[in-house]
């Protein structure tokens, strides 16, 4: 008798039940769902980092040089170390 006191109500386990019916569903849409959600999330990456490419320079140009060769002032010659003959 004690273990028949134990048991869930009525609206209890139709609660319970109900939940494990609509359990499968719910995985499944959560699934479809995150595969849109991941691509979506790529496609972002994707616009960042095309935005980064356009505001890098060319690949063997300095992102410091500003000027050009007729405006730069002359470089003083480089200076030899000692050990250099």
């Amino acid at each position: 008798m004690e273990s028949l006191s134990a048991l869930p109500g009525k609206s209890e386990m139709r609660a319970m039940f109900l939940a494990t019916l609509l359990a499968v569903p719910q995985s499944f849409l959560r699934l479809l769902q995150a595969a849109t959600q991941n691509f979506a999330y790529l496609l972002s990456a994707r616009e960042v980092a095309l935005k980064e490419s356009e505001t890098r320079p060319p690949d063997g140009e300095s992102p410091t040089k500003l000027f050009t060769e007729e405006s730069a002032t002359p470089r003083s010659p480089r200076l030899r170390s000692p050990l250099e003959t």
